[in-house]
């Protein structure tokens, strides 16, 4: 039977309607006061420890990884009961047949497109071990026989010939220094009678002491790898080639002025760019920190905003300093010439979705599996529900992009097989909170509410074609500058965080496209002039061809 104050306090004025004890009945009125306080206390407080419950569940999972996790599904699934599964499988089943009388997977299968050779990884079983084809740049020395020839007489039978075999290939890997150092003695005769000067030329252009490659591995040390200024010159003291810690700054700075030039151009690209996906992750800036104690700005928040432009050519740009992630948005679409509105795909954070710029918004669903997956131990029907829906509709997703099938393909076949799920799984969590199945205030209700609130967002992707269905890649390309803080820390000032974004935007857009960036970095400042002139020419995915026609 549910206790209910108002019912309480009827039965207490018809006690005194018939004449109760007015002493008494005020000592019962106390005692009813004071117990009702007690339930809303103990309601209360339990809401706060399942809130507190999933947070340390949340901080254990970022800590120890995830205790939940099946063996093949990835960090999505949570597998429910077999009596689930079997109705879930027969309910699937019966909706699709209600839903189109075809095999969409027949249907669809027609137009796949055959996977390209390069998407194949020739290592990917192989535990990491690379044979001989796996240093396609290494010169190969090729080792003759030292005592016999092609066509001579066999030294053990003295009657066969000797015929080429398949060579022995065997490949030896050395270490070295990232920075090889060279010294040269430039004799200097002078005439006895007028005093002229004669210096010899050195085999190598010595009028600058650090060369474009060394600037290009510094760089790509420091923001590429994380190496502190300090540990590059630790290692380059131990090597006896220092490299002094107060001029690195100064050597990668010098470099700069065609990084600059290139990401600019691809800022213009980016402005253009039909998908957008975006996200922050905090920086640490120490002219900014000195401000926030000595001068107590407005705003005292730093941030790193990361954007991938997906596209023909997909890429990577960064900006670091005080705006988040909206107001740099605002600031990259400021004059953009495109008449189609853009997608613009993140998570749900405020300072993502506070911008003026007009985009379609797409948020992202890892975020909404995940705060779920979190509730497993306190709520293991409702979250193994949501997590077993998700988990079907990231099997179509791949699906689709196992068979390679264009953007408007996929739309359709995510139409067909994932919006009956996404519908379920709304119409659920509607039900829940109409119900009151679930506290509207406790952590369950909100993760409810917080699906529901984000709905056109979250299913962007069934009516719109090429929208992911998260937003996990720019997450994957924000550990380039997460790597930077968590081993560098901080940057100095906000001009070499201005610099060093460009720098980590151009190496993470060759490791994107699996370029070497040390030579990309290293051609674009032996050919700076022709940067400036044509940036788009020195793209990471175009430079090469631009540098054999330069040497030609």
């Amino acid at each position: 039977m549910e206790l209910c104050y108002q019912d309480a306090m009827d039965d207490l004025a018809h006690f005194e309607s018939c004449g109760a004890d007015a002493q008494a009945l005020g000592r019962i009125e106390g005692l009813i006061n004071h117990c009702f306080f007690l339930m809303n206390k103990y309601t209360e407080l339990e809401t706060r420890a399942e809130g507190l419950q999933a947070q340390v569940l949340s901080y254990q999972e970022s800590l120890f990884g995830k205790a939940e996790r099946a063996k093949e599904k990835g960090l999505r699934t949570a597998e429910p009961s077999a009596e689930k599964q079997a109705t879930d499988t027969i309910t699937q089943a019966s909706h699709l047949q209600d839903t189109t009388s075809t095999q969409p997977d027949q249907a669809f299968s027609n137009t796949a497109v055959e996977p390209k050779a390069s998407d194949v990884q020739p290592n990917a079983n192989r535990g990491g071990r690379l044979s001989f084809d796996d240093y396609p740049n290494v010169p190969i020395q090729v080792c003759e026989h030292s005592e016999y020839q092609l066509g001579d007489p066999c030294p053990e039978c003295l009657k066969g010939r000797l015929y080429a075999i398949d060579p022995n290939r065997k490949v030896v890997i050395d270490g070295q220094s990232p920075f090889l150092v060279s010294r040269y003695l430039l004799k200097v005769l002078r005439c006895a009678l007028c005093g002229a000067t004669f210096k010899a030329q050195a085999p190598v252009d010595v009028r600058e002491k650090y060369r474009a490659s060394a600037k290009a591995v510094l760089a790509y040390l420091h923001y590429g790898a994380g190496v502190t200024y300090y540990g590059i010159e630790r290692m380059q003291m131990m090597q006896n080639a220092p490299i002094p810690l107060s001029t690195q700054s100064e050597i990668i700075e010098s470099a700069a002025s065609a990084v600059y030039a290139l990401t600019n151009h691809l800022a213009h690209i980016g402005r253009e760019s039909d998908l957008i996906i975006q996200d922050d992750t905090s920086v640490r800036i120490l002219e900014l920190i000195k401000q926030n104690k000595t001068q107590d700005p407005e705003r005292k928040g730093m941030y790193t905003t990361g954007f991938v432009f997906k596209g023909e050519h997909p890429f990577v740009l960064y900006m670091s300093g005080r705006q988040h992630a909206g107001e740099n948005f605002d600031e990259l679409m400021a004059g953009r010439q495109s008449a189609t509105v853009p997608t613009r795909v993140a998570d749900a954070l405020s300072a993502n979705s506070d911008h003026e710029a007009i985009a379609d918004q797409g948020k992202c669903n890892a975020h909404a599996f995940r705060k779920f997956r979190t509730l497993m131990s306190l709520f293991p029907n409702e979250a193994s529900r949501v997590l077993h829906i998700y988990d079907q509709i990231y099997n179509h997703d791949e699906h689709c992009r196992n068979e390679r099938y264009p953007p408007e393909q996929r739309l359709a076949y995510h139409q067909i097989h994932s919006q009956p799920l996404m519908d379920e799984l709304f119409a659920w969590a509607r039900n829940l909170l109409l119900e009151k199945k679930a506290e509207p205030n406790g952590v369950l209700g909100k993760l409810l509410q917080y699906l529901i609130n984000h709905e056109s967002g979250l299913t962007l992707f069934l009516r719109k074609p090429n929208v992911p269905i998260d937003s996990n890649e720019v997450e994957r390309m924000l550990k380039e500058v997460i790597r930077y803080r968590k081993r560098s820390l901080f940057f100095g000032t906000s001009y070499s965080a201005d610099y060093g974004s460009r720098y980590i935007s151009l190496i993470a857009t060759c490791h994107m496209h699996q370029i070497d960036s040390i030579d990309y970095l290293t051609q674009i400042q032996l050919h700076e002039q022709s940067v400036w002139k044509d940036p788009g020419s020195w793209l990471p995915w175009n430079y090469q061809q631009n540098t054999l026609d330069q040497a030609a």
